[in-house]
């Protein structure tokens, strides 16, 4: 890994040898020029692991779509992918000072000038306003936050592969969200391990992002965000009998004033657009005999699609292939503890004194969480390995 790095960065003095086993003093020029990197180092550093991730991947036959489908697809064909914050080194606020008691001088407190601060005080260090929410109570104070991206086994949680990890920048901009780097994570992704089928993700995305994840060919397992009420979809025909379809989570007729019957989902498709070449879903329904409506309807299949509608409703608002209260999706969407669990072990135990990043600037701590991806790599190979008796011990 370290060749391959030193290759990538185009260092040759020694750091790039063929050697499996650097020598010391390699090793030392190599952290040295790792410490004092700049963003090209840091990005290139960024390929290496995700080559590797990839690599390591096919290795352990993930994805494994062989069981599931697309409307419902397998755990270990899911990409699981959240942000999480990593408090700064130092907690201290912008242009908060301390005296000095040998010289009595009054001396500016170190800040970490890349990490945001999400918290209550301004800049004159006064208190600016009321905490209103949980998330203020949780990120008072200065740190980073990084979006990853991780493959689960369907069976070993401990060969779970880290596939990116993006930092999201201080200049928050619209190039530079959150679910600007889950896309840009998640199209690099699909590019490099196409038989991935779902995308697992929290409520924090809108639902005009829900539809980019339809179009990268993904199967959304992203909740619903609370109190959206049923809106008309589409009128359809059947023979001389006409009926509404509404989205409610998932397709549904409604049957009274204010009562919404689920249709059944039988199958997911994607079509190529004509004209831009985007993917387009489809889902195909049927009208079961338990639904309360015509009884002419009963057995009826049809296909809608599933990411807008010809009244221009923003159905990822309102609309999953699947309703997310069901069962099946509940058991997909609760894989996503485990990138909790991830987010946990990568910030380390309770028992430790700090839970803090260990640098200052994003780059030095953007490396580190490329670290703990290889480290966490390379384990779960390791595991793979020994549990199919492929290397000793």
């Amino acid at each position: 890994m370290i060749t391959a790095i030193s290759r990538s960065c185009g260092w040759s003095d020694g750091l790039a040898a063929d050697s499996p086993i650097p020598s010391v003093q390699a090793l030392k020029r190599f952290l040295a020029k790792i410490r004092h990197c700049s963003e090209d180092i840091a990005s290139a550093v960024h390929e290496v692991a995700r080559e590797d991730a990839v690599e390591k991947a096919k290795i352990l036959g993930l994805p494994d779509n062989s069981e599931g489908s697309l409307l419902l697809p397998n755990k270990a064909a899911c990409l699981i992918a959240d942000g999480s914050f990593w408090s700064a080194a130092s907690s201290h606020l912008p242009k908060s000072t301390f005296v000095d008691k040998q010289t009595g001088e009054i001396r500016n407190r170190r800040v970490d000038p890349d990490a945001h601060y999400h918290s209550p005080y301004d800049e004159k260090n006064t208190r600016s306003r009321e905490k209103t929410s949980e998330a203020d109570e949780k990120y008072a104070g200065p740190g980073y936050k990084f979006v990853v991206s991780l493959l689960s086994s369907n069976t070993f949680s401990n060969e779970r592969i880290v596939l990116d990890v993006l930092p999201l920048l201080k200049q928050v901009d619209d190039r530079n969200s959150e679910p600007d780097l889950l896309f840009k994570s998640a199209s690099w992704i699909k590019k490099e391990l196409p038989e991935i089928d779902g995308l697992i993700y929290d409520k924090a995305i809108r639902g005009v992002n829900v539809n980019r994840v339809w179009e990268l060919g993904y199967t959304p397992i992203i909740p619903l965000f609370e109190n959206k009420k049923p809106v008309l979809m589409r009128r359809m025909k059947r023979g001389k009998v006409q009926f509404d379809v509404y989205a409610d989570g998932s397709p549904a007729l409604q049957t009274a004033p204010g009562v919404f019957r689920k249709i059944k989902p039988l199958s997911l498709k994607f079509r190529r657009h004509k004209r831009d070449a985007k993917l387009v879903p489809y889902g195909r329904y049927m009208i079961t005999a338990e639904i309360d409506c015509d009884p002419r309807l009963h057995g009826h299949v049809f296909d809608i699609r599933l990411d807008k509608s010809a009244s221009g409703v923003p159905l990822g608002e309102y609309l999953r292939a699947v309703d997310p209260t069901s069962h099946e999706f509940l058991e997909l969407y609760h894989a996503r503890p485990e990138i909790e669990s991830l987010f946990n072990n990568m910030k380390g135990t309770a028992q430790e004194r700090r839970r803090r990043c260990r640098h200052y600037g994003y780059r030095l701590n953007w490396l580190d969480r490329i670290n703990q991806m290889l480290r966490r790599n390379q384990m779960a190979l390791m595991n793979f390995q020994k549990r199919s008796g492929l290397s000793p011990g």
